[in-house]
């Protein structure tokens, strides 16, 4: 069994903490050669080697070269690696090793792990993997929010943008996004921001270079765009009662009118231009809430759309 500090959870990205703890689980001194780790792992050697430079740099490991006395310089054997940090330890039945209560390094006789030809049992292995995979679920959870948002940004900008998951918290995008969520705004809320920005400034030469997630969620900017996405929500293609040539239902809300305009633009979309649907359309719908008067207009200037409708209303 392992004890590790969440402060070292936070510090390594998935490769180095598995490797971190394979390797604290022959002890917090050992000298598995590479052969066992690329086997544990199932890597390839530059990942591994990747994630060993990597636990070096943060200062949670040591490598150390080791030889065969009776051959000198030429009996080069496996390195020792040795774990470096009191915030990490691994019970075993004939050492003392720390342990962290509450937060704090105290002396614990530890419990029995076996390790035999630096091979870990499978019994040792296997809450380990399930461990990991427990963390890594925890954190893919607790990032939907910010992946949500940042998705929605992609997809609604066009802007072709990365981020490296490995190092998420290190990402100027993740921390501008995640601290108006902190803050209490809501996923929809940002969603607002993102459509109402990006509405206005897209086909603007001077302001369209200024949609970034960096402006969009700025602390000075952030909440007066907010405020002005709702204020100005209602005011965009306010409908107005149209004549239309058929006989509307009776709805109970907006939301069944908005559903009724919907489907009928569906029906009629194999029909429409592509890049009109993808772009100027579907801000009319989805950002200005407008798809009655979309309907309307379309009905009008082609009438022969109404014609789709007789195959369903005969079936």
């Amino acid at each position: 069994m392992l004890n590790i500090h969440g402060d070292i959870l936070d510090l390594l990205n998935e490769s180095e903490y598995y490797l971190f703890s394979i390797l604290l689980n022959y002890g917090t001194k050992s000298c598995p050669d590479n052969s066992v780790l690329l086997h544990r792992t199932g890597w390839g050697l530059n990942k591994l080697q990747t994630a060993k430079k990597s636990l070096i740099s943060k200062g949670l490991l040591k490598v150390e070269a080791r030889f065969n006395p009776t051959k000198g310089a030429k009996g080069r054997e496996s390195n020792v690696y040795v774990i470096t940090t009191d915030l990490a330890s691994k019970y075993n039945d004939k050492l003392i090793r720390n342990k962290l209560v509450n937060n704090k390094v105290v002396k614990n006789k530890l419990v029995k792990n076996k390790l035999v030809d630096n091979r870990v049992y499978k019994e040792l292995l296997k809450p380990l993997i399930i461990e990991t995979k427990v963390i890594i679920e925890k954190k893919e959870k607790d990032n939907a929010p910010f992946f949500e948002v940042f998705e929605h940004f992609v997809k609604v900008t066009g802007k072709q943008l990365r981020i490296n998951k490995n190092n998420l918290k290190a990402s100027d995008k993740y921390k501008k996004i995640t601290s108006r969520l902190d803050a209490g705004f809501t996923v929809e809320d940002c969603k607002k921001v993102i459509d109402y920005k990006n509405n206005e400034w897209k086909n603007d030469k001077k302001m369209c270079q200024y949609i970034e997630i960096s402006t969009f969620f700025a602390i000075a900017n952030f909440e007066k765009y907010l405020d002005a996405a709702n204020n100005t929500q209602s005011d965009l293609y306010q409908p107005t009662k149209k004549q239309f040539t058929y006989e509307l239902p009776t709805f109970k809300n907006d939301n069944e009118r908005f559903t009724f305009f919907l489907a009928r633009y569906q029906l009629y979309k194999p029909y429409l231009d592509n890049r009109m649907c993808n772009t100027t359309y579907r801000d009319r719908i989805f950002l200005q809430k407008d798809v009655e008067g979309l309907v309307f207009e379309l009905e009008l200037e082609r009438p022969e759309l109404l014609e789709i409708e007789k195959p369903y209303q005969n079936g």
